[in-house]
């Protein structure tokens, strides 16, 4: 999604509404509790929150170091 906003050069505040519109099910639902739980007066989240929170969620800190470090020790 992120190469079309790039190629179609979409504004930040559209990108962040095409992606809402795109979520569905289970995703829809954390979006939403999530949106909830940082901003209860929000209807929308920055496209840089929603990508922080996304990679909070499904990358684990400790996962990324052990893959940074088994990317180093590639020969």
């Amino acid at each position: 999604m992120e190469k079309a906003f790039v190629v179609i050069s979409y504004s930040l505040e559209d990108q962040v509404r095409y992606a809402s519109y795109k979520l569905s099910g289970e995703v829809e639902h954390w979006r939403s509790a999530k949106l909830r739980e940082l901003e209860p007066d929000a209807e929308t989240l920055t496209l840089e929150t929603s990508h922080q929170m996304f990679n909070d969620k499904d990358f684990p800190k400790n996962l990324i170091n052990r893959k940074g470090k088994e990317f180093l020790q590639l020969q």
